[in-house]
């Protein structure tokens, strides 16, 4: 699905002021298209792979991982699976 500038204008117009967080990322993705780049930054989806995914131990993340954008709306963000060897017999 694309988001053109003016539905993110639409949407900041009718955020209220106990919406801070995301009048903030939705005038960052304002910034980003104005300038002819992508909406969402890499860090955005390393930031929520982190938030939605990481389990210390079992699932973990890079400081710096690869991410992989799809056409599909999304993104690929490399990480970490722990495997132990009882996994393997």
């Amino acid at each position: 699905m694309k988001i053109k500038p003016e539905d993110l204008e639409t949407l900041a117009d009718k955020l209220d002021s106990g919406q801070a967080g995301m009048r903030e990322a939705v005038a960052g993705a304002l910034r980003r298209l104005s300038k002819g780049e992508e909406m969402f930054s890499d860090q955005m989806y390393v930031d929520a792979a982190r938030d939605e995914h990481e389990c210390e131990g079992s699932m973990e993340f890079d400081d710096e991982p690869k991410v992989s954008r799809s056409d599909d709306g999304g993104a690929y963000v490399q990480c970490w699976v722990w495997v132990p060897e009882s996994d393997l017999l």
